[in-house]
């Protein structure tokens, strides 16, 4: 039987005197996603992008061609995509005693649940009730409360950010919501990017990256290996620091 992936990179680093330690520490990923990905364990990491990101830093650490490594890959989880599917299928009851318990139950549910002619009047009555009095409701609320301005960050458009990766790290933003941006970053490589209105950001590994807007840094959005997502303006306020919020407000 030939060697799997996950057994092919272990047995090139060995060949290298490489330890798993030094691979860990070099390239910042942790060594309990390593020896997941050395026993083909993929389902113990956390995502197919962050998967290829570690192989490419992997291979690049030991020695080995990144784009071939990754070739490799792809070809291993085809061959286990073709396994799967070609492994034995479980007993199942035939199709028709199937049928016939589905419409039981369906029937059994029917009777239960279905409501008879008087009880779908009165739900009715009491539906029009209650939406007569929510619209009361929210008019009074409406006359009460003070108007408020939709501006509630310091910051003011153009949105300039900044992403600086400390570790490996993936993200995908979606710049107001009309053209979307994904890349993956290594330890001191940054990316810069400009939206006019808002941007969502999906950040891997959110404690591994720092983020700044408008060239102010923000506090950590998450823990490491935390996938997070971050909507700018309107999530940025609890990610300031409270004298630099204050500051701007003043400003």
């Amino acid at each position: 039987m030939s060697e799997s992936f996950g057994e092919y990179l272990r047995r090139e680093r060995e060949l290298r005197e490489i330890s798993l330690e030094e691979v860990s520490a070099r390239t910042k990923i942790k060594k309990s996603f390593l020896t997941a990905l050395e026993n083909d364990r993929l389902e113990q990491l956390p995502g197919e992008a962050f998967i290829r990101g570690f192989i490419r830093a992997y291979a690049q650490e030991i020695g080995l061609d990144p784009n071939q490594t990754l070739l490799r890959f792809e070809e291993f989880l085809k061959s286990r995509n073709e396994l799967e599917t070609e492994a034995p299928q479980n007993f199942s009851f035939p199709k028709w005693l199937l049928g016939v318990a589905g419409m039981i139950i369906f029937l059994a549910l029917a009777l239960a649940f279905f409501p008879r002619p008087e009880q779908m009047a009165d739900f009715q009555e009491s539906k029009a009730i209650n939406s007569t009095q929510k619209i009361e409701t929210n008019s009074l609320q409406a006359n009460l409360l003070p108007d408020k301005s939709p501006e509630t960050s310091p910051f003011r458009s153009p949105y300039k950010i900044t992403i600086q990766a400390n570790e490996l790290c993936w993200l995908l933003a979606t710049i107001d919501e009309s053209k979307s941006r994904e890349a993956t970053l290594y330890p001191g490589e940054s990316l810069e990017l400009e939206a006019d209105e808002k941007i969502s950001l999906l950040i891997g590994n959110a404690g591994g990256a720092e983020i700044y807007v408008n060239g102010k840094k923000l506090k950590p959005i998450g823990e490491h290996w935390q996938a997070v997502r971050l909507i700018i303006p309107q999530e940025l306020e609890k990610y300031l620091e409270k004298n630099i919020a204050q500051q701007e407000k003043e400003e």
